[in-house]
């Protein structure tokens, strides 16, 4: 099993936010190529990233991540 992003859902919690990709990058303190990559359809997630995402869209981590 890995930790995966939940399918669209970061994508769709940018969207709510008038959000970019580069958005996110700064305010998580990521680069752009990382968030990119998180974006991506079956996109393994690690928890460093997975918290420091969370923190800058005030979500918990296991709302942006699901087990496969």
């Amino acid at each position: 099993m890995c930790v995966m992003w939940k399918n669209g859902l970061l994508l769709s919690e940018l969207i709510k936010r008038g959000w970019s990709g580069s958005d996110l990058a700064r305010a998580a303190g990521l680069s752009k190529i990382t968030v990119l990559r998180c974006l991506k359809a079956d996109a393994r997630a690690n928890i460093p990233t997975v918290t420091k995402i969370a923190k800058a869209l005030n979500l918990r981590g296991d709302e942006l991540i699901e087990w496969r």
